[in-house]
């Protein structure tokens, strides 16, 4: 991942929204536990697909973006943990106050920044327990965590991963990890994606317990149940840019009213 330097910009939020940054629009504070500035990031070789994006997440905060397919969610997600494919064109990435931009990826997971895949079919090959384990301070903890997504570590400690799992058990199993790393910052990309409806009706709590284990949380999703149910405070994402920020049940409504693919005003 390569950078140049230089500040990025904003599209203007459109009439009929709070402006980002404003007394009334905020929620909580300038700053936080996790800070995206002025982020502009191409594809390696390839176009510019996140433009200007800046975005905050507090301790103790689960803040969501939203956004159709192709706004450049998972791009940020990606970049947000070191990645490689992208090349940083300006901007920057902060953890507690400190640039993480030029850092590679395990150094961000071991400062405590970490992950949850779309697709986590990167760990077949291991058993449940062993890649539980990788971020765990201790056995028990991890199979406590699996507990807490819904596993029971008697049925599922050695069981092979890959095919040997639901789409719904691997993403339990990928929270559990994520859960187990105790980590100060988790990024959660589309952890909805291919599960079931049983599944869906947990994930929302389990991602409420990520976050009083001690995690303030990004959720990267379009799925606006799950932003309404858990979110603190909410961005969406347009054509790789930040338009709106505020309550969620207002940004998804602007998402909607717009079709999800143009930033629109609203009376």
């Amino acid at each position: 991942m390569s950078r140049a330097g230089g500040p990025g910009r904003h599209r203007r939020p459109e009439k009929g929204f709070p402006r980002p940054g404003s007394r009334d629009h905020r929620l909580v504070g300038v700053g936080g536990v996790l800070e995206v500035k002025d982020l502009k990031v191409a594809a390696e070789n390839g176009p510019v697909i996140l433009d200007g994006v800046s975005l905050d997440v507090e301790e103790g905060e689960i803040v969501a973006v939203v956004g159709p397919n192709g706004s450049g969610k998972s791009t940020l997600a990606k970049t947000i943990m070191g990645c490689s494919g992208y090349e940083v064109l300006e901007g920057d990435v902060l953890l507690d106050g400190e640039s993480v931009i030029d850092l590679p990826i395990h150094e961000r997971a071991r400062r405590g920044l970490t992950l949850a895949w779309q697709d986590p079919a990167r760990f077949e090959g291991l058993t449940v327990g062993e890649y539980v384990s990788v971020g765990a301070k201790d056995e028990e903890w991890a199979k406590e965590c699996l507990y807490r997504v819904g596993l029971d570590p008697k049925e599922y400690w050695d069981r092979e991963c890959g095919e040997n799992l639901s789409g719904g058990e691997r993403k339990r199993v990928e929270l559990a990890a994520v859960m187990a790393m105790k980590p100060r910052v988790a990024v959660l990309d589309e952890p909805d994606a291919g599960i079931d409806m049983a599944s869906m009706k947990d994930l929302g709590e389990i991602i409420k317990t990520i976050k009083d284990e001690g995690a303030a949380v990004l959720l990267i999703t379009h799925n606006r149940d799950l932003v309404e149910d858990v979110a603190d405070r909410a961005y969406l994402m347009l054509k790789g840019e930040i338009v709106d920020e505020g309550d969620p049940k207002r940004v998804v409504q602007h998402c909607l009213v717009c079709g999800g693919t143009e930033p629109c005003p609203v009376d």
